[in-house]
């Protein structure tokens, strides 16, 4: 991971501003195993060997949630700032 982030273009880095952005919407989460990340109503979870799995997360009345499989496609960007975010933290710690 180390080799990864050192060779990123600068467009792709994340920058500080975006990991202490406040005003934006979102949560982490971890097992033993897992990573979560849920942002723009999208859930994020990172296990070993490289699984992804992402769940559109819609709202009922109170705190009844619906997660909802995304099949055909993922939403990349989020995906990205998921792994740039814990690759960021792991570097950090």
């Amino acid at each position: 991971r180390v080799d990864y982030i050192k060779t990123m273009d600068e467009d792709d880095a994340i920058t500080d501003e975006q990991v202490w952005d406040i005003d934006r919407e979102r949560a982490f989460m971890a097992t033993y195993q897992d990573l979560g990340y849920y942002t723009k109503d999208v859930l994020t979870v990172l296990s070993p060997v490289r699984r992804v799995q992402q769940f559109r997360i819609r709202r009922h009345d109170g705190w009844e949630y619906d997660e909802i499989p995304l099949e055909g496609g993922r939403e990349e960007d989020v995906l990205r700032e998921a792994q740039a975010l814990y690759q960021r933290a792991n570097l950090a710690y």
